[in-house]
């Protein structure tokens, strides 16, 4: 094992390329730092701060990686729970919404620090935003403002109450109207354009084929235009259907955006 005075200076030159942003560099010097003094008392430590050197280069996996081993060497339990919740952040920051969940429900539901279920149950409650549970997301809020009280709760409150009376739209509807009348099921999602545009472009192909049928062309019917009617006739079904999830999607997102807007002018 090097001496104290080598170990400070290689971990002061680790910190100052850290601080200075050389991420590369600083990651280099503290796992070389590791390989020489692998049962140093800041080990833990110094895993964080390449997981953080990893997250400041957006290299998810292996920050996390790294966070996994801090949390392997934290002598206590209370380390170890605040670098999950930070594994957790990441998770959310790359819309690893189950596997952040998961992190952060172990604590909400058994750590023994009052200030670390604080924290995971915020961030389960933004995770539950993301997912657009809102039913979910109000309970873990409301806990967290249990212990937490503020202003700003109110707010809150009022915003979840709002998704109770939320314009949803259903695609197996939207797709069912389209099966019956083409282009009604994108006028029944909002989407006016399209649908009146599948409206004329099944109203003409199906002209054409009733027309060639009649007039005994069952060669044009069958190779022409039932070809183009089936073509038209099927995707008309399924963007019926994507045009209410798509509805429904900007809903979410623009509930779930005013919701963290508003926590996070309380922070």
């Amino acid at each position: 094992m090097a001496n104290a005075g080598a170990q400070d200076a290689a971990l002061t030159l680790a910190n100052k390329y850290l601080a200075g942003g050389n991420y590369d560099a600083a990651i280099t010097e503290f796992k070389r730092f590791l390989c020489f003094n692998i049962e140093h008392e800041a080990v833990s430590d110094i895993y964080y701060e390449i997981g953080l050197a990893y997250r400041n280069q957006k290299k998810w996996a292996s920050a996390i990686e790294a966070l996994r081993q801090s949390m392997v060497y934290a002598e206590n339990d209370s380390v170890k729970q605040e670098r999950r919740i930070s594994i957790a952040i990441i998770q959310l920051g790359t819309a690893n919404y189950s596997a952040a969940e998961f992190e952060l429900l172990r604590i909400a539901h058994f750590s023994d620090y009052p200030g670390m279920k604080s924290n995971a149950l915020y961030f389960l409650g933004v995770c539950y935003c993301y997912l657009a549970s809102w039913q979910q997301a109000q309970q873990a809020f409301d806990e967290y403002f249990k212990q937490n009280p503020s202003a700003a709760q109110h707010a809150i409150d009022s915003l979840f109450a709002s998704t109770r009376d939320l314009n949803y739209k259903s695609p197996v509807l939207a797709r069912w109207l389209s099966t019956f009348l083409p282009g009604s099921g994108q006028i029944y999602a909002g989407d006016w354009r399209n649908g009146f545009n599948a409206m004329i472009l099944n109203s003409i192909t199906g002209y054409y084929l009733i027309q060639s049928l009649i007039e005994q062309r069952i060669k044009d019917a069958l190779i022409g235009h039932l070809t183009l009617f089936e073509r038209y006739y099927r995707g008309n079904r399924h963007n019926a259907a994507h045009a209410a999830t798509l509805h429904n999607q900007k809903i979410d997102e623009k509930l779930s955006r005013n919701i963290l807007d508003r926590l996070s002018k309380t922070e």
